[in-house]
């Protein structure tokens, strides 16, 4: 198996759509039953979603 290192940025990281900078990651929760909870990751400059998770 392939070793991977992790290294500490100081850089800011840009939106893959509209490529500016991301300084806060907007989230929208939503409640999709008695515990399930999905999350929805925005970029606060062109609102494309970043990512989605959820909680169970």
């Amino acid at each position: 198996m392939t070793k991977v290192d992790f290294a500490n940025s100081d850089s800011t990281p840009k939106c893959p759509y509209c490529e500016k900078e991301i300084t806060t990651i907007e989230r929208v929760q939503k409640n999709t039953g008695l515990v399930i909870i999905n999350y929805i990751f925005l970029c606060p400059n062109c609102k494309k979603i970043l990512s989605i998770s959820s909680s169970h």
